[in-house]
């Protein structure tokens, strides 16, 4: 066994790229207390104590970081405790320790169905099954992930194969029969309907781990000779991955760079490919003034980490905050599509039916952000992306508007958000909701007109907008628009805060009063 762990480990480190200076090898008492915790954490999930086994797990990973076992052990009780992002974090990681084992894609692959994530899941599905025809968990992810993308006939074909291979799966497949094409979906997302999350919860009791056990001995052996890099291990995500701040050892050894997209007030911005979940991202590589000052700082990555926690099909999602060395990244998800500022300037104006759709997706982002207490600060048409399928995504929530609150006491010439868009008392740095509720109404303006509410340039602009005077929408001859949406944009764009609109839900249901059916 001695000699295939070294000719394994040997055969891995070939392929591996140039190491940093070694990582500490866990002493052997590390390990076998590492290896006890993860047999105490099986006991509690046998007991469906799933929160202490994370804990234990936490510890265990902590004592030993190259245990496949541990962090897929840990990515199912996440799983079973709904934690379905932080399940993809650490079955990942899993991965990195034992590259194509199909224990942790199924894993990850069931983490992936339960975010709606289906294409991901299909994925990892795929490739389980490219290697094991016989993986009935394999055959199972593969119906969630056909059922999410509406491939009902490719899903029970799926269901029927898991059926035939595992008796488990027999009440599953009638209870798919039964429920037909529209209860399908929800068949899989709802546990009390009887689908496989019953299964999943004593899959990991019959699961063999003697692949991952003999790949996380070789991880060992890596860790020894300072390959670890690659994980972007660090002790504060071991004890809460839920945090998504990363310590990296070499950002680019884990984003393929593919190519540079734009450049703005937070930095510069590349299209790049996540090697680890091989999946498309968005890199931000934060400005100088932004991560130079150990304070704000400190003040940003607290902000990120409050945004990265929201979780809407209307907002774009922080994959991660990661820090390497004095520089700053924050990985994003990546939308295919082009900005409502870019559709503005090749099509000019929408008519009201389209604007108001798009509108009511912005409207429900915001919403759901202000009740989980962000407020985005910088809400304008290139913040708005209209992707594959029309479907609406608002970017940069919270982040960039701290993110120019330091370049504020950084540089005298700049204003922390974009003047155009913000409400009078923004400029003061006086953050509420009703401020997001003032820039939406311009962005709402300027979808149906093409056009800005407020005339002039420089201070006559901020002079028009501080005293309330905004053009009449009624007044520019645009046809097709409710006669009365000037009592909208009136009390939107009222310079008072404590005259306008005090919450989102509130500002969209006068715009449904006017045409319910949009």
């Amino acid at each position: 066994m001695g000699s295939f762990l070294f000719l394994s480990a040997w055969i891995l480190l070939a392929g591996a790229q140039a190491a940093p200076p070694p990582v500490a090898q866990p002493t052997p008492n590390e390990l076998q207390r590492s290896f006890e915790l993860i047999r105490e954490s099986k006991d509690l999930m046998a007991q469906n104590h799933d929160r202490q086994a994370i804990k234990i797990l936490g510890q265990a990973i902590h004592l030993d970081p190259a245990s496949a076992e541990a962090w897929n052990d840990r990515a199912i009780a996440e799983i079973r405790t709904l934690r379905y992002a932080d399940a993809v974090y650490d079955s990942s990681f899993a991965l990195g320790l034992a590259p194509g084992n199909p224990v942790a894609l199924d894993t990850r692959a069931w983490a992936f169905n339960k975010l709606k994530k289906y294409r991901e899941a299909l994925s990892d599905s795929g490739f389980v099954l490219s290697k094991n025809p016989s993986d009935a968990f394999g055959y199972e992810n593969r119906a969630f992930a056909l059922a999410g993308l509406q491939d009902f006939n490719g899903s029970l074909s799926a269901l029927s194969q898991a059926a035939s291979l595992d008796p488990r799966f027999k009440n599953i497949y009638a209870d798919a029969l039964k429920a037909g094409p529209r209860g399908l979906l929800p068949l899989f997302m709802d546990p009390n309907l009887g689908a496989s999350e019953n299964v999943l919860s004593g899959w990991w009791r019959k699961k063999t781990f003697l692949s991952l056990f003999v790949l996380s001995m070789i991880g060992g052996i890596l860790v020894a000779l300072g390959v670890l890099h690659i994980l972007f291990y660090r002790s504060e995500v071991l004890k809460e991955p839920s945090s998504k701040l990363i310590r990296a050892g070499d950002f680019w050894s884990r984003y393929e760079k593919i190519a540079r997209v734009g450049e703005g007030g937070m930095g510069v911005v590349y299209e790049a490919r996540d090697r680890f979940l091989e999946r498309k991202v968005a890199v931000k590589k934060l400005r100088d003034q932004i991560k130079g000052d150990s304070e704000e700082r400190k003040r940003f990555i607290t902000e990120a980490r409050l945004v990265a926690r929201l979780r809407h099909e209307n907002i774009v999602e922080i994959y991660s905050i990661v820090e390497e060395g004095m520089d700053l990244y924050l990985v994003f998800e990546f939308v295919k599509g082009k900005t409502i500022e870019r559709v503005l300037k090749e099509t000019g104006r929408l008519d009201f039916t389209a604007a108001s759709r798009i509108f009511h997706s912005v409207c429900r982002a915001v919403d759901y952000a202000h009740r989980q207490g962000v407020v985005h600060r910088d809400i304008k048409p290139s913040n708005i992306m209209i992707g594959e399928g029309n479907a609406v995504k608002v970017m940069d929530f919270g982040v960039a508007g701290q993110a120019k609150s330091t370049l504020v006491k950084t540089q005298t010439d700049v204003l922390a958000g974009t003047p155009v868009y913000m409400a009078p008392e923004a400029d003061g740095e006086q953050i509420r909701r009703e401020s997001d509720i003032f820039s939406l109404g311009i962005c709402f303006f300027e979808m149906l007109s093409g056009r800005l509410p407020f005339e002039g340039e420089g201070n006559a602009f901020l002079v028009h907008k501080v005293q309330g005077k905004h053009l009449k929408i009624s007044s520019l001859g645009i046809p097709g628009l409710p006669p009365t949406l000037d009592d909208i944009f009136d009390k939107a764009l009222e310079p008072d805060p404590e005259k306008r609109y005090h919450g989102v839900g509130e500002l969209w249901a006068q715009i449904v009063a006017l045409a319910p059916r949009v």
